[in-house]
C-alpha cells in the first residue's frame, strides 16, 4: 500500500504528467476555482496581497495556456465565480437573520450572483483571447486582459444593480501598491497589479525578460511612498457616538425608544463640551417628520451649547405623494431655525436593500428580503459639502464608500476632511465590515484627508490623511469616542488629474498592445528569446 502510494507521488511530481493533469478540462475548472477561492485571502480581514498576486499571475498563466477560447472562458468564468461567491458570502447572513431567507437559498442566490458578475470577465477576456493570443501571448496577457478587467469593474460598478466590491486594488493595504493611492485611485492600483500578474505570468511561460517590469513596478511604488500632497491644518476636537443598538430590536416600536433614549443620554451631556458631535446612520430609525419636536429641541439645545450635532436621520419628502423617503444626514446646532439645517441625501443606494431597482418587475423579489425602510430614493441635486465647526466635509453614508468616483467628485471643492457613517449591525459577525473599512481607509488614502467615522457596533474611529488608524472604539460597545483630527487643504494629484491620468496609462498599455502586434519580428531578437528561454 505505501509502495503504490509512494508510486503515484512520484508519477505527480513529474513536471510533465502535473501540467497535463492542470490543463486537462477537470484539472483546468479544479485548479481555477482553487486559485479563485484563494484570492480572498488578499482582502480583509486578511490583506495577504501577495496571495493575490500569486493567485492572479497563475490564473493568467493557466488561461494562456488553454487549448482554445471556450476553454479560456470556462477557467476565468470558474475562476471569478469562486472568488465573488467567498467574497460575497456575508450576504447570507443578511438575508438568513433578518429576512427568513433558507441557507440553501441563501447561497444559491449568492452563487447566481457570483456567475452573473463573472460572465462579465470570462466573455471579455476569452473573445481577447480569440482575436490576440495567435498573434502575440505578450499582448494578450500584458495588455488586453488588464484593461479588460478594469472595464468590467467599471461595468458591474455602474447602473441599477452596482456591486463594486471587490476590486483587486483593495487588496492592497500595505506593500508598494499603496503609494499609487493618492495617484491614480484604486482603479490604477488595479491595473498595476494586473500589468504585475501579467509579467509575471510570461515569466512563468518563460519568457525572462519581461520579469525586469515587474521589479520596475515594485520599485516605482517603494520610491514613491510617503508623498505629502496636501497641508496639515490646526486640530479640531469631535465625538464619535456609537449606541450598539441590536438590528433587530431597532426596528420595532419599543427600538425607537431604545435608540432614541441611548443616544440622547449619549449625546445631550457633552454638548458644550466638543465643538462637533457625530452619530452613525439612521441613529434613529424615525422619520424626521414624524419627530419634528425632538430635534427642534435638540437642535435648540445644540445651539446655546455652541455644539454641533449630525446625526444620521431617514426623511421624507412632504411636498410630494405618495412621499419620496431618503438615507439623510442633518445638522444641527449650526441654524436657530431647524428647516434651514443643512441636510445631505445619500446618493448610492442598496440594490434591494434600500430600494428595488427595475421595481415593476422585481417587486416581489424585493418583499423576499423584507428589510425595513426599503424603499428611499436617490436625490437628483448635486452633494454639498457639509459645513461643521469650520471645516468642511465629505459626506458618505455607508456603502458610498465603496464608489470611488462619488468621493472625488467632492474633494475638488474645498473638502478638508472625510465623514462616514454607517449602520454595519448590517454584517453580524461576518468579515463585511473589515472590507468596508479597508475600502473606506482607501477613500481616505487617495484624497489625503482624514476620516471620521460613526457605525452603530463596529468600527468607530478615526484614521489619520495617510490611512493610519489613530483611535477606535471597542467592537459591539455602547459608548463615545473623543478625537483630536487634523484637517488637510489642498487636493492630491487623484482629485485633480486622477480619471485622465488612469486614462492616459489606459491609452499608453493599448498603444503598445497595437505596436506589439503589427512591429516587424526581428531574427536576432527572437535568436535571443531563445538563449534566454531554453
Amino acid at each position: 500500500m505505501l509502495l503504490k502510494f509512494v508510486q503515484v507521488l512520484l508519477v505527480l511530481l513529474d513536471l510533465r504528467t502535473l501540467r497535463a493533469l492542470v490543463l486537462s478540462r477537470p484539472g483546468t475548472l479544479l485548479s481555477s476555482l482553487l486559485l479563485g477561492l484563494l484570492s480572498t485571502l488578499g482582502f480583509a480581514p486578511y490583506n495577504f496581497w501577495t496571495v493575490l498576486l500569486c493567485t492572479l499571475s497563475l490564473e493568467l498563466t493557466l488561461a494562456s495556456a488553454q487549448p482554445g477560447s471556450k476553454r479560456v472562458f470556462l477557467s476565468v468564468l470558474v475562476f471569478f465565480t469562486g472568488f465573488f461567491l467567498i467574497s460575497h458570502s456575508w450576504l447570507q447572513y443578511t438575508m438568513g437573520y433578518y429576512s427568513g431567507i433558507p441557507e440553501t437559498l441563501g447561497y444559491s442566490l449568492i452563487l447566481l450572483g457570483s456567475i452573473y458578475l463573472a460572465l462579465y470577465y470570462a466573455t471579455s477576456l476569452s473573445l481577447l483571447h480569440r482575436l490576440l493570443f495567435k498573434k502575440s501571448p505578450a499582448v494578450f496577457l500584458i495588455c488586453a486582459c488588464p484593461l479588460a478587467v478594469l472595464l468590467c469593474d467599471y461595468l458591474i460598478g455602474i447602473g441599477p444593480l452596482a456591486l463594486p466590491w471587490m476590486y483587486f486594488g483593495y487588496a492592497c493595504q500595505a506593500g508598494p501598491y499603496l503609494s499609487f493611492a493618492p495617484l491614480i485611485g484604486v482603479r490604477g492600483m488595479t491595473l498595476l497589479l494586473l500589468i504585475t500578474a501579467a509579467l509575471i505570468a510570461m515569466g512563468l511561460r518563460r519568457q525572462f525578460l519581461y520579469l525586469p517590469g515587474a521589479a520596475l513596478i515594485f520599485l516605482s511604488g517603494i520610491l514613491l511612498s510617503n508623498l505629502q500632497f496636501v497641508q496639515k491644518l490646526p486640530a479640531h476636537q469631535a465625538l464619535l457616538v456609537q449606541g450598539n443598538i441590536e438590528q433587530m430590536v431597532k426596528w420595532q416600536s419599543d427600538g425607537v425608544d431604545k435608540s432614541v433614549e441611548t443616544y440622547l443620554n449619549l449625546t445631550t451631556p457633552r454638548l458644550g463640551s466638543v465643538p462637533l458631535i457625530i452619530l452613525p446612520e439612521s441613529a434613529i430609525p424615525l422619520y424626521f417628520d414624524l419627530a419634528q419636536n425632538l430635534y427642534a429641541d435638540l437642535n435648540t439645545l445644540a445651539l446655546s451649547k455652541h455644539s454641533e450635532v449630525i446625526i444620521g436621520v431617514p426623511r421624507r419628502d412632504g411636498q410630494q405623494r405618495p412621499y419620496q423617503a431618503y438615507n439623510s444626514l442633518y445638522v444641527l446646532g449650526s441654524e436657530a431655525e431647524l428647516n434651514q439645517a443643512q441636510i445631505y441625501d445619500k446618493r448610492k443606494l442598496v440594490p434591494f436593500g434600500e430600494y428595488t431597482p427595475f421595481a415593476a418587475l422585481l417587486r416581489p423579489l424585493s418583499e423576499l428580503f423584507a428589510i425595513p425602510m426599503s424603499s428611499f430614493v436617490s436625490p437628483k441635486d448635486k452633494p454639498e459639502l457639509l459645513h461643521a465647526d469650520k471645516v468642511s466635509f465629505i459626506p458618505a453614508i455607508c456603502y458610498e464608500a465603496i464608489f470611488p468616483e462619488l468621493l472625488k467628485e467632492q474633494a475638488a471643492h474645498g473638502a478638508q476632511a472625510l465623514l462616514m457613517v454607517s449602520n454595519d449591525t448590517w454584517f453580524g459577525q461576518t468579515r463585511g465590515p473589515e472590507m468596508l473599512l479597508a475600502m473606506s481607509r482607501l477613500r481616505a488614502l487617495e484624497l489625503q484627508k482624514p476620516l471620521l467615522r460613526a457605525s452603530n457596533n463596529i468600527h468607530t474611529l478615526l484614521l489619520d490623511h495617510e490611512g493610519r488608524l489613530v483611535k477606535e472604539l471597542p467592537a459591539n460597545q455602547t459608548g463615545v469616542l473623543e478625537i483630536s483630527y487634523e484637517p488637510t487643504a489642498g487636493q492630491t494629484p487623484y482629485v485633480r488629474y486622477g480619471t485622465l491620468a488612469l486614462w492616459l496609462l489606459c491609452a499608453l498599455l493599448a498603444l503598445l498592445g497595437v505596436f506589439g502586434l503589427f512591429k516587424t519580428k526581428d531574427d536576432k531578437a527572437e535568436q535571443f528569446k531563445k538563449l534566454v528561454r531554453p
